[in-house]
């Protein structure tokens, strides 16, 4: 559940943060080699019994949002969508630049298939008038599943060695330091996080993470090893996608490029009925 929190604590926080240590410093995420200085391993995981955890066995309008990089005219959607929630923007460049997207006008959809095609029109258009090697495809649509959500707890470990025990607790030190100031910015990135299999997706969603203590573990001949655990708290949304495109009481879906601060953010008022 925390996989992608441990790879961005690695790469951009204590990488970067021991670049300036005066040594080189081997990090992992995973199994540490010999060589390795700083490992972070996922821990137990414990999910929450309350009954407040919500649990459907009714399909129901579930969102989604996927982003392609522009290369052609088709392109594979994850889900099939419920028919008329599906809206779209052609992001033109990192400036944020957009074209709106409208079905039948610009693009069309085979539901079945799951294939979003561009019209020839439109993507002469696109080609014709824009420089597109930054380019890509933003959508959001809802799709009809089953969901459940459950809250749970998951530790980390960080594993720390070093040659003397002056200089494990310097690192451990440090590691403290580094993760608790960048808790905020390391769950921004991360969130949400998702793995897709067909009709099955799990999505992470991080609350916050503490620091739970450290101790020294083991001491060796030319190696003190310091071991810091941290307890992340997040949530699993669980979904499985049913094929139905004419579920009929979904009211809202979102207009793609409003940024908002919640989730899946909605402003845009569609009547079905």
């Amino acid at each position: 559940m925390i996989h992608s929190l441990l790879t961005y604590c690695k790469k951009t926080l204590l990488i970067p943060g021991f670049d300036g240590y005066g040594q080189a410093i081997d990090i992992q995420v995973g199994h540490p080699t010999a060589e390795t200085d700083i490992s972070l391993l996922m821990g137990p995981l414990e999910v929450s019994q309350q009954v407040k955890d919500r649990t459907s066995t009714e399909p129901q309008p579930q969102p989604m949002r996927e982003s392609f990089v522009f290369a052609g005219n088709s392109y594979t959607l994850a889900k099939v969508p419920i028919k008329g929630t599906l809206m779209g923007a052609f992001v033109l460049d990192e400036s944020g630049k957009k074209e709106r997207l409208d079905e039948g006008e610009d693009f069309k959809v085979d539901y079945m298939a799951k294939i979003l095609t561009l019209t020839p029109s439109f993507f002469q258009y696109l080609t014709e008038t824009y420089h597109l090697e930054e380019a890509h495809i933003l959508l959001q649509y809802s799709f009809v599943g089953v969901v459940t959500l459950r809250e749970f707890e998951q530790e980390f470990t960080v594993d720390i060695k070093a040659a003397t025990y002056a200089e494990v607790e310097k690192m451990a030190s440090l590691v403290t330091t580094i993760l608790l100031t960048n808790q905020q910015q390391a769950l921004a990135a991360v969130n949400p996080s998702a793995y897709n299999l067909e009709a099955y997706q799990s999505i992470h969603i991080l609350h916050r993470y503490h620091w739970l203590g450290g101790e020294l573990v083991a001491v060796t001949d030319d190696k003190y090893k310091y071991q810091l655990s941290f307890q992340v708290q997040g949530q699993l949304k669980s979904i499985k996608a049913t094929p139905d495109m004419s579920y009929d009481t979904i009211k809202s879906v979102l207009s793609p490029g409003v940024e908002r601060d919640d989730d899946w953010p909605v402003n845009v008022e569609v009547d079905l009925g």
